[in-house]
């Protein structure tokens, strides 16, 4: 199952996508893998550092899950160790129910 932005909508949750990636690699990838929802490019890699996610080494973003609230406060994180893989829907959308239940 596909990570859908509409199965997200329903719980108030906004679907974004950050890389330190050029705009056009980015609506390539996500042509690719038939997303719908919007891709970020952060060139200047401000926002990856400001979560840690910025890999200064490779000098691109850390792949991985974050959860943040309306003021920018990180919620649930889960970093990649295998950035080609990915966690299934489910499971991001029990999370979320999880972490948002108040």
């Amino acid at each position: 199952m596909h990570l859908r932005e509409e199965d997200f909508n329903t719980l108030n949750v906004q679907v974004l996508g950050i890389s330190a990636d050029q705009p056009f690699s980015q609506k390539a990838f996500s042509r690719q893998l038939g997303l719908n929802f919007p891709l970020l490019s952060d060139r200047s890699g401000e926002v990856l550092r400001a979560y840690g996610l910025y890999d200064e080494e490779r000098q691109t973003a850390r792949r991985a899950y974050v959860l943040i609230d309306t003021d920018r406060k990180e919620l649930w994180r889960h970093v990649m160790e295998n950035p080609a893989e990915a966690l299934p829907v489910e499971r991001l959308l029990d999370t979320v129910r999880r972490v948002l239940q108040p």
